[in-house]
């Protein structure tokens, strides 16, 4: 079983890789996700993650984990729901609210209307 902080850094790595053609995040950045301020801090999450068997990271190599496996319980629509929230939290277009099409597509997990909507939003 994961610890609390070893599900949101392994969900954050995997959130990460998707968003970024499958390029790793770094320590700081995985460090400013959990909400530390020390790399060393999300490098322990980050090994022990490994000795658990849910990534492997390759030795040498800047940017390097590989998923194995997901956190138990962590169902992909779920993953892709989550994700797709914290897009439309983080993106503000000129400080209006998201129209109820733009919530209720990403809440369906249906990001391709959510992207067209907010583009149209533009």
């Amino acid at each position: 079983m994961l610890t609390q902080q070893q599900a949101k850094a392994l969900l954050f790595i995997i959130d990460y890789q998707s968003a970024h053609g499958g390029t790793s995040p770094s320590y700081q950045e995985i460090a400013s996700a959990l909400g530390v301020k020390m790399r060393s801090n999300a490098k322990r999450v980050v090994d022990a993650l490994q000795r658990r068997g849910f990534i492997r990271h390759i030795p040498e190599a800047s940017r390097s984990i590989e998923v194995l496996r997901t956190p138990p319980g962590a169902d992909t629509r779920d993953a892709v729901i989550e994700a797709a929230t914290r897009l439309l939290e983080s993106v503000v277009i000129e400080d209006e609210v998201f129209d109820d099409a733009v919530v209720s597509a990403a809440a369906l997990g249906d990001l391709d209307i959510a992207i067209s909507e907010l583009r149209a939003a533009r």
